[in-house]
């Protein structure tokens, strides 16, 4: 992604008031990768509590869940957030409580994500076929259904390392989930981007006017990543640039001009805009998993410590009011 699109902060260190990582203050997707704190030397990340962070997206989501349609999923998922939301504040000392509450959190969200992955497969196998309008609709259930995953994974990890720092190292499913939501997401990305199921670039698609114009909101970089695509941004230049030059004779004075034309694709204001909200959602997927790999990739201790908890509170207090 060009960062240099981006307004950014950054983060201080609570034990040494040192500046540590930068933070994308126009969204979240990069945050949650930066909720640790690494010791190279010893290989060993600190993981800062991050339920600020799930509170942050609950609020983001509350709308979206008032206007979902599977009730099932919208009612189990208020009461498992409920849940998460008393057993963040038991104390510490309450080590009993904790563990079973902590394993009932689990319990709830592996529940709730199964339901959500369910939904996502059925709006994925009708996507292709509907008309505009009916992608739009279908599109919102499918960003909202994304929506309800991220903060039930979250709420699952955080249950998780609170019951015990080796159990996520160890888990299967967490990484599971996530890649089974990412791919789908990424298969409709291709669909609305323009990129074939073989990662080629389609004659149709949004890409090629991102790569020479700057009006569409759009990074081609960042979608062409985010696709998985087997072409680069400048494979798409160089290709364009490649049409023949042409002398084109200049009869007032018989000198000879050169000419060549480009042609690129037209960006669909449809697609590239459903292209924007895939990728949202993609992003901050992409930062959860990141954060799986820091706990699964290496020695970790997880932060309580208040001071650390309130400059993240703080830093998405900024991130609010700046967006």
């Amino acid at each position: 992604m060009n960062n240099k699109t981006f307004v950014r902060t950054l983060l201080v260190d609570s034990q040494n008031k040192q500046f540590i990582k930068s933070l994308d203050e126009r969204s979240l997707d990069s945050y949650i990768e930066l909720l640790s704190k690494e010791n190279k030397i010893e290989n060993k990340y600190t993981i800062i509590d991050f339920s600020p962070v799930i509170e942050h997206f609950h609020i983001e989501i509350e709308s979206a869940l008032i206007t979902h349609k599977n009730e099932e999923m919208k009612i189990h998922h208020a009461t498992t957030f409920n849940n998460w939301l008393r057993f963040k504040d038991i104390p510490s000392d309450k080590e009993s409580i904790i563990l079973d509450q902590a394993i009932k959190i689990m319990d709830d969200t592996e529940k709730t994500i199964n339901l959500v992955i369910a939904s996502l497969s059925k709006s994925k196998s009708n996507y292709y076929s509907t008309t505009n309008h009916e992608r739009d609709n279908l599109l919102n259930t499918i960003i909202n259904d994304s929506a309800i995953f991220i903060e039930s994974i979250l709420c699952q990890i955080h249950a998780g390392i609170i019951f015990s720092p080796t159990m996520l190292q160890k888990s299967i499913t967490i990484p599971q989930h996530l890649v089974s939501v990412l791919s789908k997401l990424q298969d409709l990305l291709r669909e609305e981007a323009g990129v074939n199921p073989n990662l080629t670039l389609n004659y149709n698609n949004i890409i090629e006017q991102a790569c020479i114009e700057n009006n569409l909101g759009i990074d081609p970089y960042s979608i062409v990543s985010l696709t998985n695509a087997n072409f680069s941004v400048e494979d798409i230049i160089n290709n364009i640039y490649s049409s023949p030059i042409k002398d084109i004779p200049n009869y007032g004075n018989n000198l000879m001009h050169r000419e060549r034309i480009l042609t690129w694709a037209k960006a669909s204001p449809e697609k590239t805009r459903r292209a924007i909200l895939i990728s949202e959602k993609i992003k901050k997927i992409l930062s959860i998993i990141g954060l799986v790999e820091k706990i699964k990739n290496s020695d970790y201790e997880f932060s309580r410590n208040p001071d650390d908890i309130e400059n993240i509170s703080l830093q998405l207090e900024n991130l609010s009011k700046s967006s």
